[in-house]
């Protein structure tokens, strides 16, 4: 829960800051990404064990398949460095395999 609860209040700080003139009316961009677990050497093994993906279900489940590893996550990274998220401003993507939405419904951040 402190993770989603992070997670919130990352959204509202790059909001909040994200369209100041010394952010954005300098070019300065400032976005985020709200990553869930993500599949390293420290958490492979609870991954990897039924007892520890029963714990993750209860605690940060997903609606995909798999948690993922960092190189599913670094190409949305590339992304919001790149020139093509040029006009992309106070936004943070969840990707969460969904956890968010199932741990907070519909509201949003």
């Amino acid at each position: 829960m402190a993770s989603s609860t992070g997670k919130r209040a990352l959204s509202h700080w790059v909001r909040r800051i994200s369209v100041k003139p010394e952010w954005a009316g300098q070019g300065i961009l400032v976005n985020g990404v709200a990553p869930g677990l993500i599949v390293t050497p420290l958490t492979r093994d609870t991954v990897n064990s039924a007892e520890g993906r029963t714990m993750l279900a209860q605690l940060t489940p997903i609606a995909v398949a798999n948690y993922p590893t960092p190189d599913v996550i670094a190409p949305l990274i590339a992304f919001l460095a790149s020139p093509e998220c040029a006009n992309m401003v106070g936004q943070i993507v969840f990707a969460d395999g969904g956890s968010d939405v199932l741990l907070r419904g519909q509201s949003v951040p």
